[in-house]
This record gives structure tokens, C-alpha cells and sequence, in this order.
């Protein structure tokens, strides 16, 4: 069975660092309940489609926040900036895929007349796609059909997972006209910034982050870095920083035995008891016993 967790680990400049499939067949399914585990700020150069079966998530890409109800879905393009949490417990069901699955070479019919529209047209960065709309539920019953394939693995599995995402495509390709989301150049020129400055945090997430340091990092004054961080991400950066690097710690909890003093300095915090005091804050509960109830 070809699922997993989609956990979303990230490198230093927020890329998810996790390989969705393989070369051969670049495709990956998850199940994640995103209420245990929020999947941070990051982009990726693989689509995203995904359903909710159970619950309700938060889905936040760029500027723009929705909640996506039990039932409906969603599609996210190639490298935007995401992240998704939920209130409560849910069950999320997602498809992450590389262009080439469907299109194949740039050369390509498919990608020329199809893929390429898709990707490049701004108003599809963010496609809610609920159930009462024909062409959404057409879509939502595509990439249930993949994810479905992706966790039997009949005999042949691959031609169809590609048959059933090439129709979602297809479909895609028809709305790139409707320009219901295009951004304005602010709102790119925010989320190029956003990305810089996630990238310096990743790559001092262990160190003491200033917020003059991430305006320098996006070239930026002071007050425009907290402006960008409140517009794209909804909170002042050092609050962006530390709810982040909880996260980070709770990932290491569920997933490793390393000592609970080990995964505070390896998530940014090198003072144990302010550690334990912030976890408790965010998650209700101590680093130890987010472990043990984790786990079951």
C-alpha cells in the first residue's frame, strides 16, 4: 500500500525536502490527520489535490485562508506557498504529483495544450472544489480515483492513477480563464518576500532570529516585514517563529526517541524550562506527555 504520512519536512528555503514516488513514477498519496500534525508554510514543485474524508481543515495559501469542509477538496499549483491546520481531529487524503506524471516532456501535446495553462495561470494557484459545483465534483471524484488506485496497487495501477489525474488536468485547464484569484503585483512581490524570509529561518531555525535579520534577509525594512508577515501569514514573525518551532519539536516527539532536552535545542530552544512553558502554551500539554498520548 503506496500511503503515508505527509509530514512535510523542509530544507533552507522551506522547499519540502520529502520525495513524492520516485523518479520513475513521481507521484505520492498520504492520510494525515492534521489536527496532530499541522503541516507548516512551505512549497513544492509537485501539484497538490487533496480531499477532506472526516473533519474540517484551515488550508492557507499565500494571502488567502479557506476551510475546507468534510466533503470537499482542493488544488494547490506548483510552488505556492501553503501551509493547513484543523481545529479538530480530520482526516485529510492527498495526492502530491510532479508535472511530468501527466505531461510528460515539455515537447509534449499534453503539456503544451494542458499542463503548461495550468501552471502558469495565477488564478489556479488556489481551486477550492466543493461537491455542488458539477465541474468541482467531477474533479474531487478523479483524485479520489487516483488516491484509491495509489493505496490497492492493482496490477497496472500506474496507467490509470495517470488517466485519472490527466482528466483533473484537463479539467483545470478549462477554468484558467476565469481569473478568480489573480494576485496583484503586491501581493506577488509579498509572497517573493515571504519566501526569503522563511528561507532564513530555515536556515537558522536553531539560532536567535531577529526581525531585522529577516527584513535584511528580504532587503526590507523592520516595519514592512512585520506588514508582509501579518498580510501573508497572519501573525508577527518571532510568533510565526516560535509556533513553528514547537511544531517542529512535536514532529520529533511522534516520530524518534531522542531525549526531550536533544529535540528543544535541535528545534531552536536551548533553555529547557522555557521549552516546556511554550509547549505547554501551543499544544496543552507537556513535551512528555504530547509523546506518550501521540503515540497512543
Amino acid at each position: 500500500m503506496a500511503i503515508s504520512r505527509s509530514s512535510a519536512p523542509t530544507g533552507k528555503n522551506d522547499r519540502e525536502l520529502t520525495v513524492h514516488g520516485s523518479a520513475l513514477f513521481p507521484i505520492g498519496a498520504y492520510r494525515e490527520d492534521v489536527h496532530k500534525t499541522p503541516i507548516p508554510w512551505h512549497w513544492h514543485p509537485e501539484l497538490e489535490a487533496a480531499w477532506v474524508e472526516r473533519g474540517q481543515i484551515r488550508l492557507s495559501v499565500g494571502k488567502y485562508s479557506l476551510t475546507v469542509n468534510e466533503g470537499e477538496g482542493y488544488f494547490v499549483n506548483a510552488d505556492a506557498l501553503h501551509s493547513t491546520k484543523a481545529p479538530e481531529q480530520c482526516e485529510l487524503r492527498t495526492l502530491v504529483f510532479h508535472p511530468r506524471l501527466v505531461a510528460g516532456n515539455m515537447e509534449s501535446v499534453f503539456y503544451q495544450r494542458y499542463m503548461r495553462p495550468v501552471l502558469n495561470e495565477e488564478a489556479l494557484k488556489l481551486v477550492h472544489l466543493t461537491p455542488g459545483n458539477p465541474l468541482f465534483s467531477g474533479m474531487l471524484e478523479h483524485i479520489r480515483e487516483a488516491w484509491s488506485l495509489m493505496e490497492r496497487e492493482p496490477e497496472g495501477y500506474e496507467f490509470e492513477v495517470r488517466a485519472s489525474l490527466s482528466r483533473l488536468i484537463f479539467s483545470l485547464s478549462k477554468l484558467y480563464s476565469a481569473r478568480t484569484l489573480s494576485p496583484s503585483r503586491k501581493e506577488l512581490r509579498d509572497e517573493h518576500r515571504m519566501k526569503l524570509m522563511l528561507e532564513y529561518i530555515a536556515e537558522h531555525i536553531t539560532e536567535e532570529i531577529t526581525v531585522e535579520e529577516l527584513a535584511a534577509a528580504a532587503s526590507i525594512g523592520e516595519s514592512e516585514c512585520l506588514r508582509c508577515f501579518k498580510a501573508t501569514v497572519g501573525t508577527p514573525p518571532i510568533r510565526y517563529l516560535k509556533l513553528l518551532r514547537i511544531e517542529k519539536a512535536a514532529e520529533r516527539l511522534a516520530a524518534s526517541e531522542e531525549k526531550i532536552e536533544d529535540i528543544a535545542a535541535l528545534s531552536g530552544f536551548q533553555d529547557m524550562s522555557y521549552f516546556a512553558k511554550t509547549f505547554r502554551e501551543v499544544k496543552g500539554m507537556t513535551p512528555s506527555e504530547y509523546r506518550k498520548n501521540i503515540r497512543g
